[in-house]
């Protein structure tokens, strides 16, 4: 939570440490239906507000603006709480505002009484702003290998890894459902994610993520910001010679991320779970699957990409 307080004539800003309890890379890959992670927001401070105090002349007061910004491809939810808010109108709503990526406009105040000072102090804080409430629990991915790929997991000292796919250095591996890029494989953390450097994290339109893991660092397939598309090639294996990938619906319940499972398209009506799919199945892009979500220019990228 940070803390501030201003008084016509002077400024006092007190700033406390904001922290989001968990972390991802501590995450383990049996992870729980329930958990609690830390997003190294301490650390990165995506989320900042300003005020902005502009006279006009003929007026005694001046117009206050609030905005902030937000440095990340993730929206948060912000709440700003007054402790004090004297001779100002009107007062804002303690409902959470959302925010998105760049410059977001809260609200404006001014003086009410003339000829009497005026004073405001407020606290804030954020989190990751919720995934839907409900979500297809059955919605088909696209398996992330090339078409005729068979699945295998990859197994480590405590069994097979479920949602892993295991394959050779420099495969190509393939988006799994179109959404907004919000982080990227890198040699270094440039910004805030919630993976480790090795993965790629994809934002979809119902709020939820999935993250690519053990993908080849800084080979620049995709970038930030960037719409994908099912079956568009977004990143290559690196030596681990497999991918694991783990889709995450943020709870309404703050910070508080649960797994909501993948249901994987293989060509037929019904979406196969994992444990159906592994050892026995193969990759298949179907393009009524592909173009499920798609908007009209990117189906037509899309089919120009399957006749390359």
């Amino acid at each position: 939570m940070k803390v501030k307080m201003f008084e016509k004539g002077s400024v006092i800003l007190l700033t406390l440490s904001l922290f989001i309890s968990g972390s991802l890379d501590a995450w383990s890959q049996k992870s729980t239906d329930n958990v609690n992670i830390s997003f190294g927001i301490k650390s990165w401070d995506p989320v900042k507000i300003f005020c902005n105090e502009r006279v006009t002349p003929g007026n005694e007061f001046p117009v206050i603006h609030f905005t902030a910004t937000n440095s990340t491809y993730y929206p948060f939810s912000l709440r700003i709480e007054f402790k004090q808010f004297e001779n100002l109108t009107p007062r804002p709503s303690v409902r959470p505002f959302k925010v998105i990526h760049g410059k977001n406009n809260l609200f404006t105040c001014t003086g009410h009484i003339p000829g009497r000072g005026y004073s405001y102090s407020y606290s804030y804080s954020y989190w990751l702003a919720p995934s839907e409430e409900v979500i297809r629990e059955d919605f088909p991915y696209l398996i992330p290998l090339a078409e005729g790929k068979r699945v295998n997991a990859k197994t480590t000292y405590s069994g097979r890894l479920s949602d892993s796919f295991t394959g050779a250095r420099g495969d190509t591996v393939y988006c799994m459902r179109r959404g907004i890029v919000t982080a990227v494989p890198r040699h270094e953390t440039l910004d805030f994610r919630l993976s480790s450097h090795d993965c790629l994290e994809v934002l979809h339109d119902d709020g939820t993520i999935m993250v690519y893991h053990n993908l080849a660092k800084g080979d620049n397939m995709t970038a930030p910001a960037q719409v994908v598309i099912p079956g568009q090639p977004i990143a290559t294996m690196s030596d681990s010679s497999y991918i694991w990938v783990t889709l995450m619906k943020i709870e309404q319940t703050a910070n508080l991320v649960t797994n909501p499972g993948i249901k994987y398209s293989t060509g037929t009506e019904t979406p196969v779970s994992y444990e159906d799919l592994e050892g026995k199945g193969v990759s298949s892009h179907p393009s009524d699957i592909i173009i499920l979500e798609m908007k009209g220019s990117e189906i037509k990228r899309a089919g120009k990409g399957k006749k390359n």
